[in-house]
């Protein structure tokens, strides 16, 4: 669902890594509270096409990022180093002669 050249328009590519039991439990609050669905279908739908299309499609792509962030959002210090450097290249961009 991607392409190389799209991968080249970035400049920094970010992969947040998710404890997959944690993927699954978010999955089922959503879908039981917010879709109105039983736990037993989001369950069965979880093993049949999103946890293969994750291992197929998304987990791959994980070793074409500059930085992996393990632990998902709750690795701060992890989130608060991107952020700086983010802001960091922002700058620069901000101060570069503009012809």
């Amino acid at each position: 669902f991607f392409s190389l050249f799209s991968l080249q328009l970035l400049d920094l590519k970010i992969f947040v890594d998710t404890d997959s039991d944690i993927r699954l439990v978010r999955r089922l609050r959503r879908d039981i509270s917010e879709r109105g669905r039983d736990i037993e279908g989001v369950i069965k739908q979880y093993n049949k096409f999103v946890k293969p299309a994750f291992d197929q499609y998304i987990q791959p792509t994980m070793r074409l990022a500059d930085i992996v962030v393990p632990r998902g959002s709750g690795n701060t210090v992890a989130i608060d180093l991107i952020v700086q450097h983010v802001h960091s290249q922002l700058e620069e961009v901000r101060a570069a002669p503009v012809f």
